[in-house]
Parts: structure tokens; sequence; C-alpha cells
């Protein structure tokens, strides 16, 4: 809801709301606002009480360069450990980006996107390193999210960057694999922060995605 907008910047969440909303009893909806807080989606204020996290460059910057380090890492790892069947998980699940990107389809295309780094990250065997990642990944995915919104026409550039990763994985070339994830990451990082400036200055704040 909140990565999706559907909960918007800045908006007041309590318990009692989001377990009305869900479904389910205040004692797990407080402890998932809480695992939300630690994830830096939520923040809450002892007068304020919680609200949806803003969207925010420094936040979003921070979080690509996390994600670069790890993903180096398990880029690296990955590439060299990848069995043939992990190879094609990583071609079913680029040909559904793909197919995705050319319906301008942001739901679809980020499901695909994390499956397909999912097998080739995990192929390392470091789980730990996997669960640190799709942390990360959880907590920049609204800035993603804002990017592809506005310029559709990324993703389907994005999914030829990720045929190019794929044949570096498959050539077993964990040197080029690792680059790519710099540079791509970098491209990332820099394409979302200047539409953030971009919007701020049109409208002094961010816009509420919706589904």
């Amino acid at each position: 809801m909140i990565v999706r907008g559907t909960l918007a910047p800045g908006e007041r969440i309590s318990a009692s709301d989001i377990g009305r909303r869900l479904g389910v009893s205040y004692t797990p909806a407080r402890e998932a606002l809480q695992l939300l807080e630690g994830e830096g989606l939520v923040r809450s204020d002892p007068f304020r009480g919680a609200r949806v996290a803003e969207l925010d460059a420094d936040e979003s910057e921070e979080a690509y360069l996390l994600r670069e380090a790890l993903e180096r890492l398990a880029s690296r790892l990955g590439t060299a450990a990848i069995s043939n069947a992990g190879l094609a998980m990583m071609e079913k699940h680029l040909a559904a980006m793909e197919a995705a990107a050319g319906a301008a389809l942001v739901d679809a295309y980020i499901e695909a996107d994390w499956a397909f780094h999912a097998a080739h990250f995990r192929a390392s065997g470091r789980e730990r390193l996997w669960l640190r990642i799709l942390a990360l990944r959880r907590e920049s995915e609204r800035y993603t999210r804002l990017s592809f919104e506005r310029d559709p026409g990324r993703m389907i550039r994005n999914a030829r960057l990720h045929r190019e990763l794929l044949e570096h994985v498959k050539a077993r070339d964990v040197v080029a694999a690792e680059a790519w994830v710099s540079a791509v990451l970098g491209e990332a990082r820099a394409a979302v922060a200047g539409l953030i400036a971009d919007v701020k200055s049109q409208s002094g704040t961010l816009p509420v995605l919706r589904e």
C-alpha cells in the first residue's frame, strides 16, 4: 500500500486503521508498522503518531549506494556459481520483463525484475546477503516505481540492459556482470534524483502514486 501509493507520503497511519483495512487484529498490524519503520517506510513521532515516510532524494541516493555495494558482491558470487537451471530461470523472468515493458505494466515489470535478480543473486548460496538486498529493494521501490510511472519507456530501455547482464552471466564473465551492476544502479540513482528534483521544482511536493 505504501510502495504503490495507496497510502500517500506523509499520510498518518495507525495500527487500528491498518488492521481494519487488512482484516487483522491490532497486534499484528502494530508489529507490521514497527517492521516498516525499521525499513524506513514509516516514520513514528511521539506527538504526531506514525506517518508514511516522505519521498526523499538523500534517502533514495543512500539506498541505491547500499544496493550497489551489496549487489556487486551478489553478482560476482552468483555469476560464478549459477547453474544451467538458474540461467533458464533468468531467461524466463527476462522474457516476462520484456513483455511487461512493452505493455507499460509497472507492477508486472517490477515483479519479474525481482525474480530475475533473485535467480542470479541467490545462486551465490548467500541467503542473508539476498535478504539484505531484498530489504533495500523494498525501500527503494517507491522511487523506482515513480521513475517508471512517469517515464514508461525507461522500462523498455531497462529490459534491454538486463539482456546484456544475462549474456555476461551466461559467459560466466564475473567482471562484466559486476561492472553492469554499478553502471545500471548508478544510472537509476541519477534518474530518480533528477525526477524528484524536477517534480519538486514544478509543484513543491511529490505526487501521490496510485495503482
